[in-house]
């Protein structure tokens, strides 16, 4: 399914091969990104886990080198044994960015700094589990996140970037926060039109 799911957006960055990719105002960006916790493996004792995490990015150069948008993360993660005995999560989040490119010497290059918040949800299930683990089987939360990477711009229409990121989630009764590294791809439609 990963496979079908990463033709399908390639197919669609590269329809867009005749567009402009620019951090000019005006200039509409649409990106996905992955987080590395990507996992998928069978260990010795018939312990089976799957792991995947990404997001969805539009948004409009509002000035130069300035964007706001919007995001949408999706993660699931699953853990069952040679029993089939274990648990699935998956969630969404959805909520508002911005980000800021800095220009260097090379315009291929151009570091930024992104904030963004929003609202989150995720279902936990359990399957063959001979007792209650007393979790509850959905949660909301409210997230706060940071990132500072770097993008690389490979020609006119498309950019790549990595960056590390902090998030904060506050749940109805508890908080946590997490750190990772992500990489994603980004297409840049230009909106000023020149004639």
């Amino acid at each position: 399914m990963q496979r079908k799911i990463f033709l399908a957006l390639s197919t669609v960055a590269f329809c867009f091969i005749e567009l402009f990719a620019q951090t000019e105002q005006g200039t509409i960006m649409t990106g996905i990104g992955f987080q590395p916790r990507y996992q998928a493996s069978a260990h010795r004792n018939g312990q089976k886990t799957f792991r995947a995490n990404g997001d969805i990015k539009a948004g409009y150069f509002i000035k130069n080198n300035l964007l706001i948008g919007g995001e949408l993360g999706l993660s699931y993660f699953s853990r069952f044994n040679a029993s089939n005995q274990g648990l699935k999560t998956s969630g969404y989040s959805i909520g508002l960015m911005g980000r800021k490119y800095f220009d260097l010497k090379n315009p291929k290059w151009k570091p930024f700094v992104e904030l963004s918040a929003g609202y989150g949800q995720g279902k936990l299930e359990y399957r063959n589990l001979s007792f209650d683990p007393g979790f509850p089987s959905s949660s909301e939360s409210f997230y706060a996140k940071s990132e500072y990477g770097i993008a690389y711009f490979i020609n006119e229409k498309i950019g790549i970037n990595a960056a590390h990121f902090t998030r904060a989630n506050l749940y109805q009764d508890s908080f946590n926060t997490f750190s990772g590294f992500k990489f994603g791809i980004n297409l840049f439609i230009n909106g000023n039109t020149k004639e």
